[in-house]
């Protein structure tokens, strides 16, 4: 058994990731709320979803993510805390391709692996099983007809899911999108300490969207900055994970406040747009990243570091924090921020990621005047 990793391709997810984890199957438990993601409408949660997903295939889009999902070890069974509607949603798509004649050899790594506990006798039988009592079936009114048992408010939920994500499928290249589905739409996982009381953890997660480099550093260090501690001598309570995570959130936006200042975006010549604030700051506080023309490498570069244990994640964390820190002083300081001012502002200056370089390794004031005093001469 290998050790679990934070991102998996959503083959991964129903099959080395369970391997990793040493689990069978993921649990959607009686205390969820059913179903309810709608399909009737061209906003609806199903059609945005499918929508999105083929269009990042059609762009040949390198990484898709989808968020969260949040779990907690239950014996066998990975219990998910947050993220149930995605892995029905993606239960019933790939159940889908699966049933299509052109899919009918490949493995089919999603059959059983989700035990949706209060409707699990309906998961068996019509999207395991027998997929086809849906399709056929003409209208909603003459399926319950058929099995009454079926007339509740998630199974019509997950019936109309069906029959939506089938016509989007019956005119799409399956094949190439299933294979795009399997090893380039990724999750991250968020994977509880299993003495966590499940039925008090309320986590807000964002629809299946491209995010941003910026947004999954923060989600990484959200989720992981709380368990740094988890090997030490005491275990830590769910209580304080909950402190911790606030605590981060709120420094997060004062990060985020902080980059969004014009006098700050005007004084260091920084190129952002509004969907993209923090990466050049990341990036200034690790300049090894490598812009290699990937989705998110920023992301990428840290969770590597991150995974190989080069760094905690709340080292990251106070690295980035202490570039803006160091930044905020030189601005607010008057003889420094003149003489910054000059420099990268003159005319053929240097940019900030090369005044960076030569200044940030000087410990004091005085060092660091010293350091570029001779560039006004």
């Amino acid at each position: 058994m290998s050790r679990p990793k934070t991102i998996y391709a959503l083959k991964g997810i129903f099959s080395k990731f369970l391997e990793d984890s040493d689990k069978i199957s993921f649990l959607i438990p009686t205390y969820q709320r059913g179903y309810k993601w709608s399909s009737d409408d061209e906003d609806s949660q199903v059609v945005v979803l499918m929508r999105d997903l083929y269009t990042a295939f059609e762009r040949n889009t390198d990484r898709y993510y989808l968020q969260f999902i949040t779990l907690k070890g239950n014996n066998n069974n990975l219990e998910v805390i947050d993220g149930q509607q995605r892995l029905v949603t993606l239960t019933i798509i790939f159940s889908l391709l699966f049933n299509f004649e052109e899919l009918q050899g490949e493995d089919n790594f999603v059959r059983g692996k989700l035990i949706y506990q209060i409707r699990d006798n309906f998961i068996k039988k019509y999207i395991y099983e027998n997929i086809n009592l849906i399709l056929e079936s003409e209208e909603w009114g003459a399926f319950i007809l058929d099995d009454p048992d079926n007339n509740n408010q998630d199974v019509f939920y997950i019936y109309h899911a069906t029959k939506t994500i089938y016509d989007f499928l019956k005119n799409v290249d399956r094949k190439k999108f299933y294979h795009y589905l399997c090893d380039k739409t990724l999750l991250i996982v968020n994977l509880l300490d299993v003495n966590m009381n499940s039925e008090k953890i309320f986590i807000n997660v964002n629809k299946g969207v491209i995010l941003k480099d910026e947004d999954l550093v923060k989600g990484l260090l959200i989720t992981k900055i709380p368990l740094d501690n988890q090997d030490q001598k005491y275990r830590v309570a769910e209580t304080e994970i909950n402190e911790v995570r606030a605590n981060l959130g709120r420094q997060w936006d004062d990060l985020t406040h902080w980059v969004s200042q014009e006098n700050i975006i005007q004084f260091y010549q920084i190129e952002c747009d509004e969907n993209n604030r923090l990466s050049w700051l990341i990036q200034l506080a690790y300049p090894e990243v490598e812009n290699n023309g990937k989705s998110n490498p920023i992301f990428s570069y840290l969770d590597e570091l991150h995974r190989d244990k080069k760094q905690t994640a709340t080292e990251i964390f106070r690295k980035i924090r202490k570039t803006m820190l160091t930044l905020n002083d030189w601005f607010y300081e008057p003889e420094l921020h003149n003489l910054l001012g000059y420099i990268l502002h003159a005319r053929n200056s240097n940019e900030l990621r090369d005044v960076w370089n030569k200044l940030n390794p000087l410990s004091n004031k005085q060092d660091i005047l010293k350091k570029l005093k001779p560039y006004r001469k």
